[in-house]
């Protein structure tokens, strides 16, 4: 088990203890992550091959949110992701997501869980 998924644990242990928002089983996203220099994007404009990841979204906790809103706390697992015409590498990350009625998708991506859950639980009802 890796030392973040560790800390992750440890932390959703105590937002627990003080009545916060909290998932179970926190999944380590980290694993699969490849090393993109800061500023840059990895690319690719061909067929990738099958043994190739493709992006995982898995939704951890649901709630409503603006009074009408499905807002998801997603973990979302390293792999490739369609961008138009190109399949663009997305390392993991943690994310607050909800779908306009419009089908447009909003939210934000972050690197480590507590921000994440904080996020999460500034939504309001």
């Amino acid at each position: 088990m890796s030392d973040p998924l560790n800390r992750l644990r440890a932390h959703n242990a105590a937002a627990i203890a003080q009545g916060a928002p909290t998932v179970t089983n926190i999944p380590d996203v980290s694993a699969g992550n490849r090393d993109i220099p800061k500023g840059q994007v990895l690319l690719s404009d061909g067929a990738l091959p099958d043994s190739e990841p493709r992006k995982r979204i898995e939704v951890l906790d649901t709630r409503i949110g603006w009074g009408r809103t499905t807002v998801k706390l997603c973990a979302c697992y390293a792999g490739w992701a369609c961008a138009g015409s190109v399949m663009r590498w997305d390392n993991g990350s943690y994310a607050v997501l909800w779908d306009a009625p419009d089908g447009s998708r909003h939210g934000q991506h972050y690197r480590d869980f507590d921000s994440a859950l904080a996020h999460f639980g500034r939504i309001p009802a």
